[in-house]
């Protein structure tokens, strides 16, 4: 690896400590020490390549997941087109504990079925060769497909076992947000009333992303995460809602069975009749396919799995696709997060643009266009 401070080149025997012997100032990160050989640089390259250069700023779950696509999608992309995912994969994902015990059973198996295969090369029949050829091609299939690569991202300590150690060392990491100052931030700040639009996310990290960059503001949305106490703003602009159903009401959530339900689940709560606008830009299961981002499996909770059933079960009630339906019923899950921050704020821009034009007094934007040539800047005539 290259030192991040002289850019030496060091072998791994010459970085004991984590300190380059060259210019003797210490790393934070060892890239043998984890799956992806990430170290201080490369950290820093894709914090720069996610926030383009500082143009926009991410959270330490956004980083963590790009990290995650970038090094996994290859991966993931042998899956598709619907990842339903080896038997392996869903039981390490869904029962951990049973993981070590499934894979050891499938190890005993195959080593059975050696041995009776060797049993029967000992009579030497060429149907006996032909069936154990057959036998090992089949048993090399099998765990191909029954077995992924283990890499991972632990999406919930990737903050305090490589940033943390980064930020220590090098400073601030260029367009992190600095989650507890944005979320004290967020709560204190008010939009002028009446908002234009309003954008509900159960994921906090998706509020933090769109305050930290300035989208609310510049276009006078309002913030709402259902999951957390409303707080006197926020029960104004539901109160908005409630009562305008032109006000957009636009829905960022996981391809998952929770995320594909917020929509109903929330019209639910606050009332809201057929004749509200509702706009819900994803993630759907089919942009997951489409982008053939990484997925796992998540266990449904039981009640929220039959009321998604229930919708399902009736013509045109989710707006989604049978493969769509069938991959959610698997449990397969996507996050939003693994879509940049600039595509992000060019969904949620692109739907209140779309369903709510901001209507522009033809006075101001003709003095806009004057200011705009310098026409009020240009000398004034002195009346005489």
């Amino acid at each position: 690896m290259k030192c991040p401070h002289c850019l030496a080149d060091l072998r791994y025997r010459e970085r004991g400590g984590r300190i380059c012997p060259k210019c003797q100032r210490r790393f934070a990160i060892e890239p043998r020490a984890n799956d992806f050989k990430l170290s201080d640089l490369k950290l820093r390259g894709l914090a720069e390549r996610l926030s383009r250069q500082g143009k926009y700023a991410y959270s330490s779950a956004q980083l963590g997941h790009f990290l995650a696509l970038r090094e996994m999608k290859s991966v993931y992309k042998k899956q598709y087109p619907w990842p339903h995912g080896s038997l392996l994969f869903r039981l390490s994902t869904r029962y951990p504990a049973r993981y070590w015990l499934s894979a050891l059973l499938f190890f005993f198996i195959c080593v059975v079925v050696i041995f009776y295969g060797i049993f029967i090369l000992s009579t030497s029949s060429i149907l006996s060769i032909l069936f154990m050829c057959v036998l090992s091609i089949l048993i090399i299939w099998m765990l191909s497909r029954l077995f992924l690569p283990g890499k991972s991202v632990d999406i919930s300590s990737f903050e305090s076992k490589f940033i943390k150690p980064w930020e220590s060392i090098h400073g601030p990491l260029p367009g992190r947000i600095d989650a507890n100052a944005t979320r004290q931030a967020l709560e204190r700040w008010t939009p002028t009333e009446p908002i234009r639009a309003l954008v509900v996310s159960s994921i906090e990290d998706v509020h933090l992303c769109l305050f930290a960059n300035g989208l609310p503001q510049r276009l006078g949305l309002g913030l709402v995460n259902p999951d957390h106490p409303v707080s006197p703003s926020q029960a104004r602009w539901i109160e908005q809602a409630q009562r305008d159903p032109r006000l957009p009401i636009v829905f960022l959530h996981d391809a998952s069975v929770a995320g594909c339900l917020l929509r109903y689940l929330v019209s639910a709560q606050w009332g809201l009749t057929p004749d509200h606008r509702i706009i819900d830009v994803g993630l759907r299961p089919n942009d997951a396919r489409d982008r053939q981002l990484p997925w796992t499996y998540v266990k449904t909770p039981p009640a929220l799995k039959q009321f998604f059933d229930r919708l399902a079960s009736q013509p045109d009630t989710l707006d989604l696709e049978r493969d769509e339906i069938e991959w959610l019923r698997a449990d397969a899950t996507a996050s939003v997060l693994y879509l940049p921050p600039a595509q992000l704020l060019r969904l949620v821009t692109q739907a209140v643009a779309q369903h709510a034009p901001q209507v522009v007094d033809p006075e101001a934007e003709a003095q806009a266009q004057a200011r705009a040539v310098g026409f009020m800047t240009w000398p004034q005539p002195v009346a005489r």
